[in-house]
């Protein structure tokens, strides 16, 4: 896309300004196990454990996967309750982390299109 196009903004940033906004952004959702807790989240996983258990996640890692989301403001907590049992949180996709969905959905189209394996053999 030409720096002219109408592309949200991004003609009137810097070179170094859009470089930036992508490294800031890298640092948030980066990592594979960042990447696929918000498809999850997407997709209607809410629990700790049905996050580690889907993505293959230990209880640490899913833990501070869980905790930067939150903090950065892409899911938020919300505390449950099953009777006789201690109060957990379930972790749901804020507006914030739902805007980051098609850039998410456009890496899934992009893997299934590029690195499926068909015959032991990528494309």
């Amino acid at each position: 896309m030409h720096p002219t196009d109408s592309n949200g903004g991004a003609e009137n940033r810097s070179p170094s300004q859009s470089r930036h906004s992508i490294a800031k952004a890298l640092d948030i959702v980066g990592t594979r196990s960042a990447a696929l807790v918000l498809y999850e989240a997407y997709r209607g996983i809410t629990r700790f454990s049905d996050f580690a258990n889907r993505i293959g996640m230990t209880g640490a890692v899913t833990a501070v996967r869980l905790r930067k989301l939150t903090s950065e403001g892409l899911l938020t907590k919300r505390p449950y309750r099953v009777s006789g049992q201690r109060t957990r949180y379930e972790y749901v996709l804020t507006v914030k982390g739902s805007d980051l969905l098609s850039a998410i959905l456009m890496l899934e189209e992009w893997g299934s299109k590029h690195l499926s394996l068909e015959n032991g053999c990528l494309p």
